[in-house]
């Protein structure tokens, strides 16, 4: 083999092999343990919120929920997140898949009778503050001192969490545009009620 063919055939496999093994790598698996949902009383059929936090999937792509046999997709920001509402049951398991991943599988809890206030405004202090840019810095409190809570905008898919400080004291920044309403939730598990801000 002369020396231009053996320059040829290096560029032809470098050009074929997008990694080592030739083999393309599967879409990752959605990150369950940063997966919330909302939870639902005994032997009732509801939607159920399901709230991918930052880094619950890859990245921007195509998210399918799968329960009770009806299947719903959303859209994943470039931060991996994703909000999402499909009917369920307590006890079923949510079948996740990220692009053409395996399903990874969420369980949806029992709602109890006893629900937690939610995070609420610090009397004095604007909820909402206009940064620019279409950004907006959420400020607030929460009775879980010192745990975290999110805030997410439904229409885009975007999740944003902090943590709150010995006073329960928290801020946060979360894209929207004028219209949107950010939902601002303690993150636990299962999630329970919001606190609610419309962006004028």
């Amino acid at each position: 083999m002369t020396r231009r063919w053996r320059w040829l055939l290096g560029l032809l496999l470098a050009a074929g092999c997008g990694n080592e093994t030739g083999i393309p790598h599967p879409d990752p698996l959605p990150d369950v343990a940063r997966a919330r949902a909302s939870a639902l009383f005994p032997n009732l059929t509801a939607d159920v919120l399901l709230v991918g936090l930052p880094g619950c999937v890859g990245g921007e792509g195509e998210v399918t929920i799968e329960s009770l046999g009806a299947t719903v997709k959303t859209g994943a920001t470039a931060t991996g997140s994703f909000v999402a509402t499909i009917r369920s049951r307590a006890g079923e398991l949510l079948a996740i898949r990220y692009r053409a991943s395996e399903p990874a599988l969420k369980k949806v809890g029992t709602a109890g009778v006893k629900v937690q206030p939610p995070p609420e405004p610090i009397p004095g202090v604007p909820p909402l503050t206009d940064l620019g840019d279409g950004r907006f810095r959420v400020e607030g409190r929460t009775r879980v001192t010192g745990g975290s809570v999110f805030a997410l905008n439904a229409r885009t898919g975007g999740v944003a969490t902090a943590a709150s400080d010995a006073t329960g004291r928290f801020l946060l920044e979360l894209a929207a545009t004028s219209g949107d309403t950010l939902s601002v939730y303690d993150d636990q598990e299962p999630i329970e009620t919001s606190w609610n801000l419309t962006v004028p």
